[in-house]
């Protein structure tokens, strides 16, 4: 994400600055490790101990005092841990809006929160981080990611990788899906008329001839299905879902979208989705009558019993299984994968069964282990409209030492990795690797590696196959993309 955060940097002729509390220059030593960050990257500070650290922190009299004013007990932080991660989330959001201001850049990340081992407050038992983004008009993006755990390193990782993650999203931009104008004829008209066109064919992207990119084209092309998406900085956007008279450079948005900066991905997603669901609903599931697309392409309306229908998602779970000891992560191997490609385990869920109970049931189903009672949490979800499903992110633990009943109705394989081996799969991966010829290709250039994973997804929503660097799923909690 680092990589991605530095390229998208530098293509906009953008540069940035860092101060890290929790994460002790891991951010800024990420965005370092990047060969040409030195085009984007204007440095860093990392400021542990804030009452002593005022010559650290601008050496700002003013900043210093508003960094270290308490935040007290009230009905807004009823205990001392809701009062302990408000004073983080004040502490970050105005380190990132007087760095940006004062140091210059267009961009300022500022980081704040706790890694353990123990905690202060009492009551506070696990790692949390509050990451800020601000430009030069202010602050533009915050979150509180929150970790299952007290491992100081593995909780420093992960934040680092989140506060990468809210950066790319914090530049990119936001989709307002504008979800009030979808009946408003005229204004529709209006924005075709200066909009965007995001061309699919089914479940694959129109690409850049030049990059291999999202395509965006200045008018939509003829004899497609259009969809509107919503607004960017009030520039509207719309899909187009073409058929095959229509040529262009076509590719797989599954595994694709991961790869894209964080809006382009969300656009992507997006335009699969509507197109795979209003190509499987042009006829009423009630009566069997021919349905119409209403409200910018976003509902259907049956024309026979006027019933009406709106896009589908069937719910299903991800799960990564970590050992008791936190050494070992339990991963599967598709027979639809390429060779050494390894994923969490996944699976739909049944109807009038909890997401908790999906989760044990799978695990079991698919590879025999039984997890720990009362070990699933969520972690975050994702649309996934391949065809039509929603994802939903899990934890758990279970005891490695049982033994692997794999079905291979389900998986080829099933396997316990330690930390090393799903670390280096995690820094060689890049690529679609769902792709046979580019997993053949990290093979052979790496080939002393026991496993490859997918990439991390650009937005914090998009877990895709989901990337676990330290067994975490590198997610925060936005609730949307887009």
């Amino acid at each position: 994400m680092f990589n991605k955060v530095v390229s998208r940097l530098a293509s906009l002729s953008k540069t940035l600055t860092v101060v890290e509390s929790s994460c002790g220059g891991l951010i800024s030593a990420s965005l370092m490790s990047v060969p040409g960050s030195s085009r984007v990257y204007r440095g860093g500070t990392v400021a542990y101990d804030t009452k002593r650290a005022k010559k650290l922190l601008l050496d700002d009299d003013e900043l210093h005092a508003r960094l270290i004013k308490p935040v007290v007990i009230s009905d807004d932080n009823d205990d001392e841990v809701s009062a302990y991660v408000n004073s983080k989330k004040h502490w970050s959001g105005e380190a990132a809006k007087a760095y940006c201001a004062k140091v210059g850049t267009d961009y300022a990340v500022a980081e704040a929160g706790a890694t353990g081992p123990t905690f202060r407050p009492e009551g506070l038992e696990t790692g949390f981080s509050v990451i800020s983004v601000a430009d030069r008009n202010g602050l533009v993006a915050q979150r509180v990611v929150r970790s299952t755990h007290n491992d100081r390193e593995r909780n420093m990782r992960l934040f680092a990788d989140a506060a990468a993650t809210l950066l790319s999203i914090a530049i990119d931009g936001r989709l307002d899906r504008a979800t009030k104008s979808r009946d408003d004829r005229a204004q529709l008209e209006a924005w075709e008329r200066e909009g965007s066109f995001v061309v699919v064919k089914g479940n694959k992207m129109l690409a850049s001839e030049d990059d291999g990119g999202l395509a965006r084209l200045a008018a939509a092309p003829p004899n497609g299905t259009k969809t509107f998406l919503g607004l960017v900085d009030d520039k509207p956007y719309f899909s187009v879902d073409v058929d095959d008279a229509f040529s262009g450079k076509f590719v797989d948005t599954r595994t694709r979208a991961p790869l894209l900066p964080a809006l382009d991905a969300t656009l992507a997603i997006q335009a699969t989705a509507l197109a795979t669901w209003q190509r499987r609903s042009a006829w009423c599931a009630s009566c069997g009558g021919p349905t119409d697309l209403v409200s910018a392409g976003t509902r259907r309306e049956c024309r026979n019993c006027g019933a009406v229908v709106f896009p589908r998602q069937d719910p299903s779970i991800i799960v990564v299984v970590e050992s008791r000891c936190g050494c070992y992560a339990l991963l599967g191997r598709s027979p639809r994968h390429p060779p050494l490609v390894h994923t969490a385990l996944a699976g739909f869920v049944e109807a009038g069964e909890t997401f908790e109970d999906a989760v044990s049931r799978e695990v079991e189903e698919e590879t025999g282990v039984v997890v720990d009672a009362g070990s699933v949490a969520y972690l975050g979800s994702q649309p996934w409209p391949f065809p039509q499903s929603v994802m939903v992110a899990f934890s758990a633990t279970a005891d490695h030492t049982q033994p692997l009943q794999v079905d291979p109705a389900e998986l080829e394989a099933a396997r316990w990795f330690d930390r090393d081996a799903v670390r280096e799969a995690a820094r060689v991966t890049d690529a679609a690797v769902m792709d046979p010829k580019v997993a053949d290709s990290i093979r052979h250039q790496h080939p002393d590696l026991r496993c490859i994973i997918p990439p991390q997804g650009p937005s914090e929503n998009l877990l895709f196959y989901v990337q676990i660097e330290n067994y975490e799923l590198t997610v925060t909690t936005r609730q949307r993309p887009g």
